[in-house]
């Protein structure tokens, strides 16, 4: 029986309909079968990483690869850019990741732990001379805290000399990002992008390229296959450094196409028409209300509510009318809920659910 629910969830989502179009199509064309060494794939490279630039505003000194998820970016990035130590700022759950990444990797870290309750204020932050790289989650997922780009420029204006690395995993395509304020910027394409699960993006300048090398001059491990040099040394030859999953990069370049096409100025009014549907029930509700004390700070594409009422019947409820949501993540799972806003929702669909939230319990 087919499944006709509407996905909310904030990653896997609802995935774009084109897709299984574009799905067809590979099958039709033997994507599946391609080497990653062929003219063919080249091609898709090259389609993928023309429209990435051209939707996220990528400058030319940028490099774009391809890895397999957004955990593994941030691994990535730890290994060729630290040498001793790294600062961490924690706005939830996967910005808290990052900084257990790089203990792992034996890397000293410190933190600045943002208070989700009240504005977010760079200019509080103290960071040693001593780190060599600020991680930053744009947009968090399980929090729904985003920290926006004049925050960004601040914390860049104070420490200009310390790469910056961002998280943008349910940032893009929605949110703008200034690369003149950052290093390296990644993501995973389950969520923003409306795909199935399975691939990274991560995009990194040259600096980040040489400190990689200066790394492996003084031994460190950098992650074999997948440093730096290598990383940006395939991309030039629109390759990867092995065999990478090439039907989730041909639905990329085909989707980054078809929301090029689409336009990201119309992407954005929606988002942000949507957002405001959201956030405007939940003030009518009567039982429920933003996790997030900073409306400044409240995330457009990832919107986490603390509920009045039991989280589980009101999603049991959600289901049985056709719409599926996220719970809070981990131990707010039982008071929290979690709502998609991502451009593969469509205005319709966040209407309906908006509807059914007033009527819950009535």
């Amino acid at each position: 029986m087919p499944n006709t629910k509407k996905y909310f969830t904030v990653g896997p989502t609802e995935i774009f309909p084109q897709i299984y179009e574009y799905i067809q199509t590979a099958r039709e064309e033997k994507i599946f079968s391609i080497s990653h060494r062929s003219r063919e794939f080249s091609e898709i490279y090259r389609n993928a990483d023309n429209y990435l630039r051209k939707l996220l505003n990528i400058p030319a000194n940028f490099h774009i690869a391809f890895l397999s998820s957004a955990t593994e970016c941030m691994e990535r990035v730890i290994e060729n850019t630290v040498e001793k130590e790294s600062f961490h700022i924690i706005n939830g759950f996967f910005a808290r990741r990052f900084r257990e990444i790089s203990e792992q990797c034996s890397k000293q870290t410190n933190e600045y732990k943002v208070n989700l309750h009240k504005k977010f204020e760079p200019s509080e932050i103290d960071i040693p001379d001593t780190a060599e790289l600020i991680t930053i989650t744009h947009n968090d997922t399980s929090s729904g805290h985003a920290i926006e780009m004049p925050q960004i420029k601040t914390i860049k204006e104070k420490y200009p000399n310390i790469p910056i690395a961002l998280d943008a995993t349910t940032s893009v395509p929605y949110y703008g990002i200034d690369f003149n304020l950052i290093d390296t910027a990644f993501f995973s394409v389950q969520k923003g992008f409306g795909m199935p699960p399975g691939l990274g993006v991560i995009i990194f300048k040259d600096t980040l390229v040489e400190k990689s090398k200066y790394l492996s001059d003084k031994n460190f491990n950098r992650g074999t296959f997948f440093n730096f040099e290598r990383l940006k040394d395939n991309a030039l030859k629109l390759q990867t450094t092995v065999t990478p999953n090439i039907p989730a990069i041909f639905i990329l370049s085909k989707l980054s196409e078809l929301l090029f096409n689409y336009g990201i100025d119309t992407i954005r009014k929606e988002t942000e028409l949507k957002a405001g549907l959201i956030y405007d029930t939940f003030k009518k509700s009567g039982y429920l209300k933003p996790y997030i004390g900073s409306e400044e700070n409240c995330s457009k594409t990832t919107i986490v509510a603390v509920s009045g009422k039991d989280v589980d019947e009101l999603t049991k409820y959600l289901n049985l009318n056709g719409f599926e949501i996220s719970k809070g993540y981990r131990e707010k799972k039982d008071d929290q809920i979690r709502i998609a806003n991502f451009p593969t929702q469509s205005i319709l669909a966040t209407e309906e659910l908006c509807k059914l939230f007033l009527n819950f319990g009535k």
